[in-house]
């Protein structure tokens, strides 16, 4: 994503780097496009909320095809796969930089999915009101360690937190935590020694929103 961004503007950009899976730790090559676009802008309306005016909505479609992956004997090598996402996100530019919704398409190898990612309040609460009951803090951001901190201050208690990863096709990589938290300041540990560099999303489930941090591994 490319700042400032405004209604109208796109670009296309290709990348190309070494991918390595999470489950098997076997790494191959690829290279892909992707094609950005800012192709709306009005009114936000959903369920429940009041409509939030002034959010700009931006598609991001992206297309990798790998190298031929060779798997330990006996198993067969991978023909070249053809892996393709699509997101759709709205934002507002006047109150932040972040989403406040996503949809997240994946296919791999035909096997599709589906994430939707939310950072919108429950009634009557504002976007302002929300980002104060809220504070999310993912540190350090980008990372080259082996472990990162979340922390977070809840303003009441919650009855139940998940947290997990998602790589940029919105598939869960890594489950973190799934538990209880209480009110006031939270903190927990996150281990990264197995995330492939690239670029990830922190999900924060927390009672009926979802809430998303950039993760940058080096």
């Amino acid at each position: 994503m490319k700042f400032p961004f405004n209604y109208g503007d796109s670009f296309t950009d290709n990348y190309a780097g070494q991918f390595t899976s999470v489950a098997t730790s076997i790494t191959t090559n690829g290279n892909g496009t992707v094609d950005v676009i800012a192709d709306a802008w009005g009114t936000l309306r959903m369920p429940n909320i009041a409509d939030i005016t002034g959010v700009l909505r931006v598609v991001q479609i992206d297309t990798l095809t790998t190298d031929t992956i060779f798997l330990p004997a006996p198993f067969p090598p991978i023909l070249p796969l053809t892996l393709s996402g699509k997101v759709v996100s709205y934002y507002k530019p006047s109150v932040s930089k972040f989403p406040l919704l996503s949809f997240i398409d994946g296919n791999n190898a035909g096997q599709t999915t589906r994430t939707v990612i939310s950072q919108y309040p429950l009634p009557p609460v504002s976007v302002n009101e929300l980002e104060n009951n809220y504070t999310f803090e993912l540190f350090p951001n980008p990372t080259n360690t082996n472990v990162i901190t979340l922390r977070f201050d809840v303003a009441k208690a919650s009855q139940g937190v998940e947290i997990t990863i998602l790589n940029q096709l919105g598939q869960q990589v890594k489950s973190v935590f799934n538990g209880v938290v209480s009110n006031g300041k939270n903190s927990i540990q996150i281990e990264t020694s197995a995330l492939p560099k690239g670029i990830y999303f922190v999900k924060v489930k927390l009672e009926n929103q979802s809430f998303t941090k950039k993760l940058i591994v080096q």
